[in-house]
């Protein structure tokens, strides 16, 4: 409830009904020209502090980490960790 409060700009207590029935009606596909998705915020990061070689590790290691912890057993016969598209 704290966090609708906090959305409300209001103390718990001074919900209503109708401040959560009018928040939830709230359309939530509006333009926010100022939002960036997460992964282009990673990869922006990445290329900041390591140019095009950095983004490629991280991609490899991101690669291995799936294959670590997801542990697939069924993956597209050319997947590979090292896979490079721009080498091909």
């Amino acid at each position: 409830m704290a966090a609708v409060a906090e959305f409300l700009r209001c103390t718990p207590e001074d919900i209503t009904p109708d401040m959560i029935q009018e928040a939830a009606e709230i359309d939530t596909r509006l333009q926010n020209s100022e939002f960036s998705p997460h992964a282009e915020l990673v990869v922006r990061a990445v290329r900041e502090e390591g140019g095009r070689q950095g983004l490629l590790e991280f991609q490899r290691r991101w690669r291995q980490h799936f294959l670590d912890t997801m542990n697939p057993r069924f993956l597209p016969e050319l997947w590979s960790v090292d896979h490079n598209p721009h080498q091909l």
